[in-house]
């Protein structure tokens, strides 16, 4: 069976230094695909899912690296969009424990490429055609793409298709706190699944109490499923008469970045299309996110569903609790 999936929002380029710590003269970068809905969308086709991206990159050097790397990896990139302007780029700094930070060339700093898709850019028959739309919260920081995400995310919802929303908090991005939290709190009235991980509910919420932030969400935007990702602790997963705390894997960390994303796309593989038990697909995607963070970049190791599937069965599987 085929499966189609959407995903919609901030399309960038992912520079990412070849050394831990602070930048020094001559740091050397590795140009990488950024942009969660896009790992997630690279992921995903990796699973032999049908994946259109809703983006905009700029007719340069960059954005034509972008569009020929998803091209490859089977994402359709027919409602990707050339804008008059340079294509967004996100540098990262990792820590020696694989964490990273960010800092990006895109408003409110400069005007880039991705923030100019708008509600016009979309194709409503691929979009309709879908059994799931991803959206990213980062790509609500600006009009006009943040117009063509809720406009995305209403048409989804309108018509039966699932919307699964990631926080993604970037406040780099975003002119206030403020705008960004009363922003956040329309797209997350139009989500059926939301995914944070624990670094950004701390940020955006300021409390660590995650399973208590996780069953407010659920109880407050009404959606079915809220998942937390703890990273090297794992995943909290909670629907409205059951809740799942997941052990992590243990690997060496290399590089944090897109391991949300991974354990965002595979849990909407096994979960909301393949149609897993909950305590699987979070197993699932718990391996996912362990093996992104041991190699680098976001989506540069190729990890196929049967590399994924080999890795569970050679693993001592962590302890998961059903509460």
């Amino acid at each position: 069976m085929t499966y189609h999936v959407s995903s919609i929002g901030e399309l960038l380029v992912d520079m990412i230094p070849r050394s831990f710590g602070k930048y020094h003269e001559s740091i050397l970068f590795e140009a990488h695909l950024g942009g969660s809905p896009f790992n997630y969308a690279t992921i995903l086709s990796r699973f032999k899912v049908d994946v259109s991206g809703f983006g905009a990159v700029g007719s340069d050097e960059l954005g034509k690296m972008l569009v020929e790397f998803m091209k490859d990896n089977k994402v359709r990139t027919e409602t990707i969009r050339f804008k008059n302007a340079r294509t967004s780029i996100a540098f990262v700094i990792l820590s020696e424990n694989g964490e990273r930070s960010f800092f990006f060339y895109r408003e409110p700093w400069t005007r880039t490429a991705d923030t100019l898709f708008s509600i016009e850019d979309i194709n409503e028959e691929v979009l309709l055609s879908s059994e799931v739309l991803y959206v990213s919260g980062m790509a609500l920081s600006v009009p006009p793409l943040r117009d063509a995400v809720l406009y995305a995310m209403k048409l989804a919802g309108e018509n039966g298709i699932k919307v699964f929303f990631d926080y993604n908090v970037r406040a780099d991005v975003w002119k206030s706190r403020e705008e960004m939290k009363r922003i956040y709190n329309e797209a997350l009235r139009l989500s059926d699944v939301i995914s944070i991980s624990i670094d950004e509910l701390e940020e955006f919420y300021g409390v660590k109490e995650y399973e208590r932030v996780a069953q407010k969400i659920l109880r407050e935007f009404k959606a079915e499923i809220v998942c937390v990702k703890l990273g090297e602790k794992g995943s909290f997963i909670v629907e409205k008469d059951r809740s799942i705390q997941a052990d992590a894997f243990k690997v060496k960390a290399v590089d944090a970045t897109g391991a949300g994303d991974s354990w965002n796309a595979t849990f909407t593989f096994y979960h909301l299309l393949s149609g897993e038990d909950l305590k699987s697909s979070v197993i699932f995607a718990n391996a996912m996110g362990a093996l992104t963070v041991s190699s680098r970049g976001a989506v540069g190791r190729k990890i196929k569903k049967e590399e994924l599937e080999d890795f569970i069965s050679s693993s001592e599987i962590p302890e998961v609790r059903v509460l």
